[in-house]
């Protein structure tokens, strides 16, 4: 390797022999060979975040605290802040609509029925969908007596109580 250098040195052109020559090879002003020459520190940045990766209407508050700049991020941060609303509530509306729940308490009854009379007055006060007869429910739910109910899909057929109706609700 020495050898090398050594005769690079010899066939490296002389003082004066060559546009920007300083004076043989090892001595050209661009390459430091030996890292003996100072190297010059950058200036420190009058910008404090420059490494920063804030937005600009941040850094500018932050560069230059002044009453305007202040009005500026709080007016850009409304902007998100109104587009990020606008965002949620499209995605909002995006969602599937779960179907509309079925009543919780479906009632077969007939006229006459002595029986029904009496879960009437058990059904007080309570959500209650009085399905007609001939409606197609009642062969659906398998109704072949009255009263029945369907509390959350499941039948209860006979009279039912109160409380039997309020565990059915999960209103133990």
């Amino acid at each position: 390797m020495l050898e090398m250098i050594a005769i690079l040195a010899a066939l490296a052109p002389r003082s004066g022999s060559g546009p920007g020559d300083e004076g043989g090879f090892f001595r050209r002003g661009d390459v430091d060979f030996w890292g003996t020459r100072r190297r010059v520190e950058a200036p420190p940045s009058e910008e404090l975040w420059t490494d920063s990766s804030a937005p600009a209407p941040a850094r500018k508050l932050l560069e230059e605290p002044t009453v305007e700049n202040a009005r500026a991020y709080v007016a850009w941060q409304k902007r998100r802040l109104d587009r990020l609303r606008s965002a949620m509530a499209a995605l909002e509306e995006a969602k599937e609509k779960p179907p509309p729940a079925a009543p919780a308490i479906l009632y077969f009854s007939r006229p006459g029925c002595s029986w029904c009379v009496l879960q009437e007055k058990e059904l007080e006060g309570l959500s209650v969908v009085r399905v007609p007869e001939g409606s197609p429910l009642w062969e659906e739910h398998g109704v072949r007596a009255t009263p029945t109910l369907v509390v959350n899909g499941r039948a209860l057929r006979g009279f039912t109580p109160r409380a039997a109706i309020a565990k059915g609700l999960g209103r133990d």
